[in-house]
């Protein structure tokens, strides 16, 4: 005999846990990580212009870190 399937799962936000409904929390888990994940790509490309600004700031004339400005490829 398999074990009932839960409909809510346990969460924890901030310094609580809280049951919530399974469905609601894998949404909310996903929007979470899609904004992380455009975060880390703003950072990146920020990242990318200061390494070329400190370059210049250097001496150099930014050619040295023209590597830094290659994208990744898309699956």
């Amino acid at each position: 005999m398999c074990p009932p399937i839960e409909k809510k799962v346990w969460v924890n936000l901030g310094d609580m846990f809280i049951k919530m409904p399974k469905d609601d929390v894998a949404t909310m888990i996903k929007k979470d990580q899609d904004t992380l994940d455009k975060e880390i790509t703003d950072i990146r490309e920020m990242m990318k212009d200061k390494v070329i600004e400190l370059e210049k700031l250097d001496g150099g004339d930014g050619s040295k870190s023209g590597a830094f400005k290659l994208k990744g490829m898309s699956q």
